[in-house]
């Protein structure tokens, strides 16, 4: 993860890189058909306040991998040093990491959802002039 990490970074700090990156999305071939692209997705950059952007940063990864892996096998200034130091095990540990944290995200999506709507109901109750809204039970 260290060296995604490094790799996320060195994109979001040149922006030569990040066109590099783009114009690579556009000539990647997809495997299993006669397409070339993928769209273009940012990398999202891991933050240690928010856990679950270990889990954006991989899936972001993951998305654009067929490109990332086109722009480390090409030379030039525009390639940061650290996208050619990914190995095959590197993008193992964030396929693994990936399917490991997906779990984790998705009830953290669910748990703010959940809090979003109790917080709305306890705001509309106290904009309500006689107090929280009646339940009746049959």
């Amino acid at each position: 993860m260290t060296r995604l990490k490094a790799v996320v970074t060195a994109y979001h700090q040149s922006s030569q890189a990040k066109d590099h990156l783009k114009g690579c999305c556009r000539t990647v071939s997809v495997a299993g058909s006669n397409e070339t692209g993928i769209p273009y997705i940012e990398l999202q950059q891991d933050v240690k306040t928010r856990w679950w952007s270990t889990w954006q940063m991989c899936d972001s990864a993951m998305r654009m991998k067929p490109a990332l892996v086109l722009a480390a096998a090409q030379t030039g200034k525009d390639v940061p040093a650290a996208l050619r130091e990914l190995t095959g095990d590197d993008w193992m540990v964030i396929e693994v990491g990936w399917y490991l944290l997906k779990p984790f995200r998705d009830a953290q999506m669910i748990l703010e959802v959940s809090v979003r709507i109790v917080r709305s109901l306890l705001l509309s109750s106290k904009c309500r002039p006689n107090g929280p809204p009646r339940v009746l039970v049959n």
